[in-house]
């Protein structure tokens, strides 16, 4: 064990002495010192060369866009972009290792590992860098430019940074931000064709047929479409979109904004890439194949249903004038009187707590449905809405009615265990939820606790009485 600890120090000693004589024998000519006096808004143009004639050209266009022109033309990662135009800007040499070296490849500079020229706006050029391999020790990186013999060293994140594949560079969004689109075409192959429009700031559902869609779902569709971003680059010139499942996509999503031309993205078949599920995709101005991850497929792969709002009754609470309950059998009417103050009237008559009104119009105005189980609801015994459980009926100040809804529970069964019939238990059923209304055909599954929040009686609605004040001492 002490040989082993001698050995350890002895090497430890060796590689401190080695970077204290590295660093001694090699003495700062130009610490911390800026190689250009740019800034990265005045580049125009980056070339990036490496062996075995790999180029990769950016160049900046209108409205300030980065461009991949060469080896393709492309659309730019602008992040990307605008990195490796601060990175050449802010180029730092720490330090001068040789003014004039006999030999640039003990620096990886014949050849270098990478060759950076830029332009800048007004059409100058700066001298290209050359960027050689990994110092010893110290993480840095050797550097030269063009017509100066000295090698100096940078930080080895430069030398990271300038090592690039096309693809690390590449635009990776799907579509350009659709967030002001006003209508949205899904097709699915088989299936049906949805068209969704826009109009006065509202979602609707115009095909197969007419419905007001859920403005949060569409939202969070055009969402994901602009927010998601490419897996992988599979093909640039595909010879057979069949190979992909492209010829006759699975899905096709198309969206408009005003009269501008429509964004459409085909999604093929599934793939498989590092364990992670993908989707070939394909955009119709583009004939680059790409894969995504399946969730985006997911969540653009919408239904009718998946659209549609579920909000069982649309009113505005403050002009509800009367209600008229049915809970459990038990029958009330909750109404303003004159004096805008809520009354309760039938069984437990007297004033009610305006606070727990108010609650429940706004949790009967906010109830949305979690899936549409019947439209048009032809059974209604199946979903416990022949004999419901909880009946509002309500009208505005007027007397005119504003619609009525009715919540049914439906027990769910026990479970057996290896077919056998369950045996009686203490544990209280578990129960579905569902709601109807007569603002449409259809019956919504709710969540429990949207029936827990509309279960109130006329005893728990009733104003509490003021509490007594205390004697005083």
């Amino acid at each position: 064990m002490k040989f082993r600890n001698t050995v350890i120090a002895l090497v430890l000693l060796v590689l401190v002495g080695g970077y204290a004589y590295y660093t001694a024998l090699h003495k700062s000519t130009s610490q911390g010192q800026r190689m250009f006096k740019v800034e990265a808004k005045d580049i125009a143009r980056i070339d990036l060369r490496y062996p075995n004639n790999r180029e990769i050209v950016l160049e900046l266009g209108p409205h300030d866009r980065w461009t991949i022109t060469k080896p393709l033309k492309v659309s730019a990662d602008q992040a990307a972009a605008d990195d490796l135009a601060r990175s050449v800007a802010g180029l730092e040499t720490t330090k001068t290792v040789a003014e004039e070296p006999k030999d640039l490849a003990l620096f990886g500079l014949k050849p270098p590992r990478a060759t950076i020229t830029v332009s800048l706006k007004d059409k100058k050029e700066l001298p290209a860098i050359y960027v050689g391999k990994a110092t010893p020790i110290g993480f840095s990186t050797y550097v030269r430019l063009a017509g100066k013999p000295a090698v100096m060293i940078t930080s080895s994140t430069f030398g990271t940074k300038m090592t690039k594949e096309v693809d690390d560079l590449r635009d990776r969004q799907l579509l350009p931000p659709v967030d002001a689109a006003d209508k949205v075409v899904i097709e699915h192959r088989p299936g049906e064709t949805i068209e969704l429009a826009k109009k006065d700031g509202d979602w609707s559902i115009v095909k197969p047929a007419s419905y007001r869609a859920d403005a949060n779902v569409v939202t969070g569709l055009l969402s994901n479409l602009t927010n998601g971003r490419i897996s992988r680059f599979v093909s640039d010139s595909p010879s057979n979109l069949a190979e992909y499942g492209l010829e006759q996509p699975t899905l096709n999503v198309s969206v408009s904004i005003g009269k501008g031309p429509p964004q459409s993205l085909a999604f093929g078949k599934q793939t498989s890439s590092g364990g992670e599920q993908d989707y070939y995709v394909k955009r119709a101005d583009s004939q680059s194949v790409y894969t995504v991850p399946d969730w985006i497929f997911k969540e653009v792969n919408k239904t009718v249903t998946d659209l549609r709002d579920k909000t069982v009754l649309t009113f505005d609470p403050s002009n509800v004038g009367l209600v008229r309950v049915e809970n459990n059998g038990q029958k009330f009417t909750l109404k303003l009187d004159k004096k805008d103050k809520w009354q309760i009237e039938n069984g437990t008559a007297g004033p009610a707590d305006a606070g727990a009104v108010i609650q429940l119009l706004s949790s009967l105005r906010n109830l949305k449905g979690v899936s549409i189980v019947a439209d048009p609801l032809q059974d209604p015994q199946q979903f416990g809405l022949e004999h419901p459980i909880e009946e509002f009926d309500l009208n505005d100040t007027s007397g005119k009615s504003l619609g009525w809804v009715k919540l049914g529970r439906v027990a769910e069964p026990a479970l057996s265990v290896g077919g056998a019939t369950p045996s009686p238990s203490p544990t209280p059923p578990t129960y579905q939820y569902y709601a109807s209304s007569s603002a449409t055909q259809a019956a919504f599954r709710i969540e429990t606790f949207n029936y827990d929040d509309l279960n109130k009686t006329a005893e728990e609605l009733k104003a509490k009485p003021a509490a007594e004040s205390s004697p005083k001492k």
